[in-house]
Order: C-alpha cells, then sequence, then structure tokens
C-alpha cells in the first residue's frame, strides 16, 4: 500500500507530501495499473466541501490529496498540523510532464476552452519536445449532461491509451467528471489541474513569488491585477467588520476590531472570527499599535499611517486644521482669478436691441 501520509485539517484531509514526494506517489500508483486520481484542493475548495457533501466524499476518497493553497499551509501551522509545503499546480504539472518523459508514459490534456487549450498544448510541445501527447480535447459546453457527448468523451479518452488524463474542467466539474467516469475511460491516473491550462497558454500571468509565499493570487480580470484572498479563505465569503476608537489623549488610543462570519461558512465554524483589542501610540497620521486578538489567541502589530490631502494637517492643541504655504499660496491664486472673473462680468451687456424700418430689395432678373 502506497504510504500519502494522510492526515486531517479542519473538515477534510490533507496528504502531507512535498512535490518531489506526490511526483513518486503519481509514479506508483501508474505502476500499480487500475484507475486512481488525484484532487489538488486549495482554500476555495475547501470552503465548496462544506456546502457540497458529493464534492466532500470524492476529494476525501481520492488516491492523492495535495494541498494546492498557501492559505491552507498557513493554516495548517496555525492549527498545529504543519504540512510540509504547497503543492502548486501549476509548477506541479510540470513535474508530471518530466516523470512522463523519463517513464515513457503518454499523457491526454482534457478541458478547458478549445483556444486556450490549442495555444497550451503548443506551448507544452515547443517546451518539451520529448513529451508524448496522444491527444488534447475541449468537449462541448454542458458535455457531463448528455449521455452520448459524455459517451463520445470516454471513448476518445480510453481509445487513446493515454497513462495520465490532466483535466482542466474547474472545480467541482473536474472532480465529479473523473469520480463518475475513470472506471469508463479507464486511464491509470486522472489529476485535476483546474484554471493551469490559462497559466500554460500565457492568458493569465502569475503573481509575483512573493505575493503567492503571503497566500495572494492573480486574477483573471483583464488587468491581470493581484488582489488578496486571505479573509474570504480564513474567515469566510461574507463577512462584517467592526472598529471602535477611544482616545486617551493626543498620543494614546485604544480600540476594539471585530470580525463577524455571517455567511456561516468559515473555516473554524464559528461566527465571530477577530476579537481584538488594541492600544496605539502616536498623533492621528501616524500610529504603533498592539493588540490581542482574544478569539484566536494571537499577538498583532499594526503600523498605520495617514497621507493628508494638499498640504493640510491638524493641530492638536488647538484642534485647527491649518494648511501649509503651498496649500494657502495656491487658494490664494485661485481667489484671485475667481474675483477678476466676477469683475469682469461686471462691464455692461448688450440686453435689449430694437431695430425699426427695416426695408427689402429684390433683384428681379
Amino acid at each position: 500500500m502506497i504510504n500519502t501520509q494522510r492526515i486531517k485539517f479542519l473538515n477534510t484531509y490533507i496528504d502531507n507530501l512535498t512535490a518531489a514526494e506526490a511526483k513518486e506517489c503519481v509514479n506508483q500508483f501508474i505502476q500499480a495499473r487500475g484507475t486512481h486520481y488525484i484532487v489538488t484542493p486549495n482554500s476555495d475548495i475547501v470552503v465548496k466541501m462544506q456546502d457540497d457533501k458529493e464534492l466532500k466524499d470524492i476529494c476525501e476518497n481520492a488516491d492523492l490529496i495535495l494541498a494546492d493553497g498557501q492559505i491552507i499551509v498557513k493554516l495548517s501551522r496555525r492549527h498545529g498540523i504543519p504540512i510540509k509545503e504547497r503543492v502548486c499546480m501549476t509548477d506541479f504539472v510540470w513535474d508530471v510532464f518530466d516523470l512522463a518523459i523519463k517513464k515513457d508514459y503518454k499523457v491526454f490534456l482534457f478541458g478547458g476552452r478549445k483556444d486556450v487549450l490549442e495555444k497550451a498544448t503548443d506551448n507544452i510541445r515547443k517546451k518539451l519536445p520529448k513529451l508524448t501527447i496522444v491527444d488534447s480535447y475541449s468537449p462541448p459546453f454542458g458535455f457531463e449532461n448528455n449521455e452520448k457527448q459524455l459517451e463520445t468523451t470516454n471513448e476518445r479518452i480510453k481509445n487513446s491509451g493515454a497513462d495520465i488524463l490532466i483535466v482542466f474542467l474547474g472545480c467541482p466539474k473536474q472532480e465529479k467528471f473523473i469520480a463518475k467516469n475513470k472506471d469508463k475511460y479507464q486511464v491509470p491516473m486522472s489529476i485535476t489541474m483546474g484554471g493551469c491550462v490559462d497559466f500554460i497558454a500565457g492568458e493569465v500571468k502569475r503573481a509575483p513569488r512573493w505575493m503567492q509565499d503571503i497566500g495572494y493570487f492573480q486574477s483573471v480580470y483583464e488587468d491581470n491585477s493581484p488582489i488578496p484572498v486571505f479573509d474570504a479563505y480564513r474567515y469566510g465569503k461574507s463577512n462584517f467588520y467592526v472598529r471602535e476608537y477611544i482616545r486617551l489623549n493626543k498620543y494614546v488610543t485604544l480600540s476594539w476590531f471585530g470580525s463577524f462570519n455571517l455567511s456561516n461558512d468559515s473555516p473554524n465554524h464559528r461566527q465571530l472570527q477577530e476579537n481584538t483589542f488594541y492600544i496605539s501610540f502616536g498623533p492621528e497620521d501616524v500610529k504603533f499599535s498592539i493588540g490581542y486578538d482574544a478569539e484566536r489567541d494571537t499577538t498583532r502589530f499594526l503600523v498605520e499611517v495617514m497621507m493628508d490631502a494638499k498640504g493640510t494637517k491638524v493641530d492638536y492643541d488647538r484642534l485647527e486644521i491649518k494648511q501649509d504655504k503651498k496649500a494657502k499660496k495656491k487658494e490664494e491664486i485661485k481667489e484671485e482669478e475667481d474675483t477678476d472673473f466676477q469683475q469682469a462680468n461686471k462691464a455692461p451687456v448688450l440686453q435689449h436691441a430694437q431695430v425699426e424700418n427695416i426695408k427689402t430689395t429684390e433683384d428681379v432678373l
């Protein structure tokens, strides 16, 4: 029996493996023949499991469950069951291709938009000319609900003679397709790779490594802007935040911060997610804060900086708002321009005219 070092994590299980160990397990499963499959839950999939029992059962019965999410790794450390490392699918897919080249395994690429899949296939073949890609296929939308199309798809995969099926259908569609059809298309190893096809095709750029390490990801919006997702995965989808301040004097402030999960989908199944008390030192525009989160038993350190506009600053002794010389000069120039405009408008204006004795002539040819 293959040891996958499976551990209990939040509401599911994770195989506590490094990428190198996972790669070796893939080889062992292929050598054992039969039909096996790998799921790659990130934080989003872990949250989806709470509302989708079928998805949860499929993931927990997988031959390999790999943590594809830095937030999962961070949470595991916080819960005292540290996962060795994130097995990022965008990287791991190339490890699988490397294994296929060394062991002469045949690969089938399945799913994703047709033009994107074609571009991804071309990029893989250019980068790895020794890799045997027996087929790549983008099924029609809704094929899994059409008995004839589903049968045709399973036959195509089965007849390809592939050893590894890489599935780019997205969660939960890819997990459910594999679980229901793996014994029909009979490929030794099926792996869920979700949106990897977009990265391989070059349609979406990956976030910088430092953003990946702290739990950021690259969005699929047109501007490809990186956006933070830590709160959504750590606390749940819908959250309500409250913060109250008590100013003791101009340099010392007490505050309280609370976070409440409204959608009942937080990983720890609690409504109150954060209950932190802060003491802050410094004026309003620069504060150094230390806080204690009673809900999570953690200490927090913050530096808050408020940027002023047009040189405006606050006189804390007199509670007056002052402006610096540059801003004041701009205001004076504007006032002079307004005065000149008003004076110009005081000039006499023709308001009424009367025309009399208008004569017309006609030229007759």
